[in-house]
Protein backbone atom coordinates (compact mmCIF):
# COMPACT_ATOMS: atom_id res chain seq x y z
CA UNK A 1 0.00 0.00 0.00
CA UNK A 2 1.23 3.61 -0.74
CA UNK A 3 1.91 5.74 1.88
CA UNK A 4 0.14 9.21 1.30
CA UNK A 5 0.77 12.06 2.51
CA UNK A 6 -1.02 16.34 2.50
CA UNK A 7 0.29 18.35 0.21
CA UNK A 8 1.29 22.22 1.20
CA UNK A 9 -2.04 23.63 -0.16
CA UNK A 10 -3.88 21.07 1.94
CA UNK A 11 -1.50 21.84 5.50
CA UNK A 12 -2.03 25.52 4.29
CA UNK A 13 -6.26 25.35 3.94
CA UNK A 14 -6.32 22.64 6.96
CA UNK A 15 -4.26 25.10 9.07
CA UNK A 16 -6.60 28.50 8.05
CA UNK A 17 -9.54 26.38 9.11
CA UNK A 18 -8.06 24.51 11.64
CA UNK A 19 -5.57 25.80 13.40
CA UNK A 20 -2.42 25.05 14.95
CA UNK A 21 -3.24 21.37 16.17
CA UNK A 22 -4.05 20.69 12.46
CA UNK A 23 -0.69 22.33 11.16
CA UNK A 24 0.72 19.74 13.80
CA UNK A 25 -0.69 16.64 12.52
CA UNK A 26 -0.34 17.66 8.40
CA UNK A 27 3.11 18.26 9.19
CA UNK A 28 3.84 15.33 11.94
CA UNK A 29 2.35 12.49 9.66
CA UNK A 30 4.14 13.82 6.27
CA UNK A 31 7.77 13.72 8.26
CA UNK A 32 7.05 10.17 9.40
CA UNK A 33 5.83 9.18 5.67
CA UNK A 34 8.80 10.56 3.83
CA UNK A 35 11.22 8.64 6.84
CA UNK A 36 12.19 11.39 9.38
CA UNK A 37 11.00 10.64 12.45
CA UNK A 38 13.42 12.59 14.55
CA UNK A 39 11.73 15.59 12.61
CA UNK A 40 8.35 14.04 13.66
CA UNK A 41 9.06 13.97 17.13
CA UNK A 42 10.56 17.68 17.23
CA UNK A 43 7.10 19.09 15.29
CA UNK A 44 5.20 17.58 18.47
CA UNK A 45 7.23 18.69 21.05
CA UNK A 46 8.18 22.16 19.95
CA UNK A 47 4.72 22.48 18.10
CA UNK A 48 2.25 21.67 21.18
CA UNK A 49 3.85 24.40 23.51
CA UNK A 50 3.45 27.14 21.11
CA UNK A 51 -0.25 25.58 20.35
CA UNK A 52 -1.12 25.92 23.84
CA UNK A 53 0.47 29.09 24.36
CA UNK A 54 -1.54 30.69 21.08
CA UNK A 55 -4.69 28.98 22.52
CA UNK A 56 -4.03 31.14 26.09
CA UNK A 57 -3.30 34.09 24.00
CA UNK A 58 -6.12 34.10 21.80
CA UNK A 59 -8.28 34.63 24.89
CA UNK A 60 -6.20 38.22 25.50
CA UNK A 61 -5.50 39.54 22.01
CA UNK A 62 -7.57 41.18 19.90
CA UNK A 63 -9.84 39.41 17.32
CA UNK A 64 -7.48 40.94 14.23
CA UNK A 65 -4.43 39.93 15.44
CA UNK A 66 -5.10 36.46 16.47
CA UNK A 67 -6.69 35.94 12.93
CA UNK A 68 -3.24 36.96 11.89
CA UNK A 69 -1.60 34.26 13.93
CA UNK A 70 -3.44 31.85 12.58
CA UNK A 71 -2.67 33.45 8.79
CA UNK A 72 1.27 33.42 9.83
CA UNK A 73 0.90 29.59 10.99
CA UNK A 74 -0.86 28.36 7.70
CA UNK A 75 2.17 30.29 5.51
CA UNK A 76 5.01 28.86 7.91
CA UNK A 77 3.20 25.47 7.71
CA UNK A 78 3.13 25.76 3.93
CA UNK A 79 6.48 26.85 3.79
CA UNK A 80 8.34 24.08 5.99
CA UNK A 81 5.89 21.43 3.77
CA UNK A 82 7.31 22.87 0.67
CA UNK A 83 11.30 23.13 1.53
CA UNK A 84 11.66 20.51 3.92
CA UNK A 85 9.00 17.90 2.89
CA UNK A 86 8.44 18.18 -0.35
CA UNK A 87 11.74 18.14 -1.48
CA UNK A 88 12.31 15.06 -0.85
CA UNK A 89 9.04 13.52 -2.83
CA UNK A 90 11.69 13.18 -6.11
CA UNK A 91 12.95 9.80 -4.19
CA UNK A 92 9.69 8.43 -2.75
CA UNK A 93 7.61 8.18 -5.75
CA UNK A 94 5.84 5.95 -3.63
CA UNK A 95 3.86 8.02 -1.95
CA UNK A 96 1.04 10.00 -2.90
CA UNK A 97 -1.62 12.78 -1.81
CA UNK A 98 -3.92 12.30 0.92
CA UNK A 99 -7.70 12.98 0.56
CA UNK A 100 -8.87 16.20 0.74
CA UNK A 101 -12.10 14.59 3.19
CA UNK A 102 -9.13 13.60 5.15
CA UNK A 103 -8.24 17.15 5.70
CA UNK A 104 -11.90 18.24 6.45
CA UNK A 105 -11.90 15.48 9.26
CA UNK A 106 -8.76 16.00 10.71
CA UNK A 107 -9.46 20.25 10.28
CA UNK A 108 -12.62 20.03 11.65
CA UNK A 109 -11.86 17.68 15.22
CA UNK A 110 -8.86 20.31 15.93
CA UNK A 111 -11.71 22.90 16.03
Amino acid sequence: MKESIYSARQIFWGTIFGGPFSLIHFLKKNFKAIGKISEAQKVVSLGLPIALALLVLIVVIPFKISTAVFIACAFYGEKIAREQQFDNLKIHNELTCESTWKVIGVTFLSL
